[in-house]
């Protein structure tokens, strides 16, 4: 027997209660999010690694290079235009093109974001894992000729320049003084 109309209402009672229950589970893959920062901050110098191993990925270059992670796989949006998570605290950020760590997503972009790949995309401890096995399957060498001793030493001048640490803390730069 189907659920009347007035059963149903009574459930879910109104449009608000739905937005409600949507935004106290956007704040849990928030929670969920921020409580792995110890895999998040991993994720840079990992990307560093992966990198030309195997070719080369914006998503590694972005790791990196800005210390996020894009998160939502169906945002078809070109650049940097998406959703990520911010590896030095684990917010979810929404960018739109320009690198303001200060956009965090909506609930709805929350939502999408671990509806895409069924709450994997904040699984930062697999994430890690799935980096690692990646570094563990290839040698130092790139896909672009680059010998094993050039690429160790192209990595280390990268991660100098950015001031990359096996654990990731945003470089501050003191314009100041500049």
């Amino acid at each position: 027997m189907s659920e009347s109309s007035l059963e149903i209402r009574n459930r879910i009672s109104s449009p608000e209660k739905i937005t409600e229950k949507l935004s106290d589970t956007a704040e849990s893959v928030r929670d969920y999010s921020r409580l792995q920062v110890g895999f998040w901050k991993m994720l840079p110098m990992l990307g560093l690694e992966t990198q030309g191993r195997g070719g080369y990925s914006d998503q590694a270059r972005w790791l990196y290079e800005y210390g996020v992670y894009r998160v939502n796989s169906n945002d078809k949006a070109s650049g940097m235009i998406g959703t990520y998570v911010d590896c030095e605290s684990g917010e979810i950020l929404r960018l739109g093109g320009a690198l303001k760590l200060d956009s965090l997503a909506t609930d709805e972009q929350v939502i999408e974001a671990w509806m895409s790949r069924g709450g994997r995309t904040f699984d930062a401890e697999s994430i890690v894992a799935s980096y690692f096995d990646s570094v563990d399957r290839t040698g130092p060498e790139t896909t672009d000729g680059k010998t094993a001793a050039q690429a160790i030493e192209w990595r280390r001048e990268i991660a100098g320049r950015l001031g990359l640490k096996a654990v990731y803390q945003r470089l501050v730069v003191d314009n100041a003084t500049n």
